[in-house]
């Protein structure tokens, strides 16, 4: 038996390429010490030698590479190398931190606690490249703010930033105090641009300036020079978030201490380093006075002006509400600490975790989902187990939800259903076995009653109940106590309770093999599908039969509106099917595909014309049910397969 996933160690791998700065690597020092702070175990990767002389824990790459199981990895790399990405995710689900680069579409999950558009996207290519023309349009800022909207992650949270504890009653009513501030490293020099600027025009400022760990601008004479025209200079502490509040204006690029200045009620404006980082600050709607040294040199000029000093102030208090950052706890350790990845981000088929080949179909905050580029399925990936426990409520309460009635109440109904499927059963049986069969008559003809039937996720037994009619020998699984004590007391046919391939059905089976396994609307929720066909391959005679219906991703939903289907699909649906692709996943457990069935019907669907056939009695939903059905367009489907 494996370890646990929950106690499993969290790898944090920070960007610590020259010139990005140290704000991704001061990022997940914190998140690292706030992880262990919760009592879990938690690495710093680095191969700095000053951040492992530190008493966070942290490792090398040669290090990392040796444990045998990470609970998770956490990238925080800006724009990490596909290569990377890779390397990382054959050793464990890897989360991304603010990716905006090539390969944010191969992680497992996807975080942006700062919000704004992630990538060189063609759209913001082009917003770019026009960029000195429109800038000052409202209708350009309109652009960039809607490209913060696109590209979705799993979850945008602002929340989840380490805010500082020292704040200001309110924000300024005015500038006096200014913080000048571009990170560790400052590679594009522009706090000395701004400093210029702001010289002829700083008559009344109180300018200070933080010098980073790695800023190799601001030299010996730099430094008496500026002492001499009253510039303070700080050596960047490790907590600058806490003297934010003590400035009136902290002038900065976009990134981690723009939104710590807002929370301490400091107004905020925005030089960037480069035009893509001025789209993430007009994306955000921070005050921005431009990008590049040209803009840095004019800042002092346009702060003598009052109306953008009141500009400044009032889009700094708009933007505190609008993130809400009057909060002064940080959840991100938290959320971390509680997530175990229970698949380990593995195809449930194939096991595949690689994501070469693949696809990410659509992301959500519970979960993501993917399409195999190995098998071709799709399936989820989810940070935690879904929500869901198979009990009474669960047949009583959340059927009703979806079908208007109890599963008690709509018994009649799914007996209805069974007979169906059983009479698909039962043409395949006598084919199998050379009876002979014309159209509806073989449906009649008795299959002996020596067929025995294993129902995986039997419920309260309608299926079992109209089986036993037919004279077979049945017997079922469950794991819901009340579906099983319904169907034993009420249908009279042996159950057990528990969950499929884990329990053992020597006392049902006898050890002996079976003529048909059925899983209506079950394999859906096998964590690992692969695993599952197996064992039911095994339980079965050669020439069984194996029946399922589950929802299917080709249906009329699943083409017109993906990401709807995706998101109204149930939190424990771990895979979905569609009958073109199923053959061949059965085929791997040595099944032929015999049949499929498409149902589940919903001609008011239809993209365009669907809008006209919410009524079965129009002309337009009749012609769109036929349709439906010739080319199998139905939101479920059911599938006969034989054992060869």
């Amino acid at each position: 038996m494996g370890i646990p996933s929950s106690i499993l160690p969290i790898l944090v791998i920070p960007n610590q390429d020259p010139g990005k700065g140290g704000g991704h690597i001061a990022r997940c020092q914190r998140l690292v010490q706030a992880l262990s702070a919760l009592g879990g175990e938690a690495y710093l990767l680095t191969n700095i030698s000053e951040h492992q002389s530190t008493d966070i824990p942290v490792m090398n790459e040669m290090q990392a590479q040796t444990i045998s199981a990470w609970r998770f990895i956490v990238i925080d790399g800006f724009r990490t190398a596909p290569q990377v990405v890779h390397r990382w995710s054959q050793k464990a689900p890897v989360v991304g931190i603010d990716e905006g680069g090539p390969c944010r579409s191969s992680f497992d999950y996807l975080v942006d606690i700062l919000p704004g558009p992630k990538g060189l996207t063609i759209a913001v290519k082009l917003l770019m490249l026009f960029m000195p023309i429109f800038r000052e349009f409202s209708v350009y800022k309109m652009l960039c703010t809607s490209l913060g909207q696109a590209d979705k992650p799993n979850l945008v949270n602002p929340d989840f930033l380490q805010l500082p504890q020292k704040r200001r009653e309110q924000f300024p009513e005015s500038i006096k105090k200014v913080l000048i501030t571009f990170g560790a490293e400052d590679a594009q020099n522009l706090s000395m641009s701004v400093i210029r600027g702001l010289i002829p025009h700083g008559i009344g400022y109180d300018i200070s300036l933080v010098v980073g760990p790695m800023n190799k601008n601001i030299t010996a004479q730099i430094r008496q020079e500026l002492a001499l025209q009253g510039i303070h200079l700080i050596k960047a502490p490790d907590n600058l978030m806490e003297y934010l509040a003590d400035y009136d204006l902290v002038i900065t690029h976009y990134g981690l201490t723009a939104f710590e200045a807002l929370a301490a009620q400091t107004s905020v404006a925005l030089v960037a380093p480069t035009a893509y980082h001025e789209i993430l600050g007009l994306s955000t709607q921070f005050y921005s006075f431009g990008y590049g040294r040209k803009a840095a040199l004019g800042v002092g000029r346009q702060l003598t002006r009052q109306l953008v000093q009141h500009s400044i102030i009032q889009a700094s208090r708009e933007l505190y509400h609008r993130f809400c950052l009057f909060r002064t706890t940080n959840s991100f350790a938290a959320t971390l600490q509680s997530w175990t990845f229970p698949t380990y981000g593995r195809c449930p088929l194939c096991q595949d975790r690689s994501r070469r080949g693949g696809r990410i179909l659509a992301r959500f905050p519970d979960r993501t989902y993917v399409r195999c580029g190995r098998c071709g399925i799709t399936y989820m990936v989810r940070p935690n187990h879904p929500p869901i426990t198979y009990d009474g409520a669960y047949f009583l309460e959340d059927y009703k939800k979806q079908y208007g009635k109890t599963y008690i109440e709509d018994f009649p109904n799914l007996i209805q259903m069974a007979q169906s499927r059983l009479n698909q059963i039962e043409q395949i049986l006598l084919h199998g076995r050379r009876y002979k069969i014309h159209g509806e008559k073989a449906l009649k003809i008795d299959v002996p009653h020596y067929v025995r039937l294993l129902d995986i996720g039997c419920a309260y037994g309608p299926f079992l109940a109209a089986a036993k009619e037919r004279g077979w020998s049945v017997m079922g699984l469950d794991p819901s106590h009340d579906a099983v004590r319904y169907a034993k007391d009420h249908i009279g046919v042996p159950v057990l309770q528990g969950l499929f391939p884990e329990t053992d059905l020597t006392s049902l089976t006898d050890g002996e093999q079976l003529d048909v396994v059925s899983l209506w609307y079950v394999i859906e929720h096998f964590p690992d599908l692969g695993k599952a066909l197996k064992a039911a391959s095994e339980m079965l005679k050669k020439g069984g039969l194996l029946a399922f219906s589950t929802p299917s991703g080709s249906g009329i939903s699943g083409r017109a509106r993906l990401r709807s289907f995706l998101e109204q699909s149930p939190p424990d649906h771990w895979t979905i099917l569609s009958p073109r692709t199923c053959g061949s996943i059965l085929a791997r457990y040595g099944f032929r595909l015999v049949k499929t069935v498409s149902t589940g019907h919903h001609p008011e669907r239809f993209p365009f014309v669907g809008a006209f056939a919410k009524s079965k009695k129009t002309v337009i939903y009749r012609v769109l049910l036929k349709v439906s059905q010739l080319f199998s367009l139905g939101d479920t489907f059911e599938a006969y397969a034989i054992k060869e």
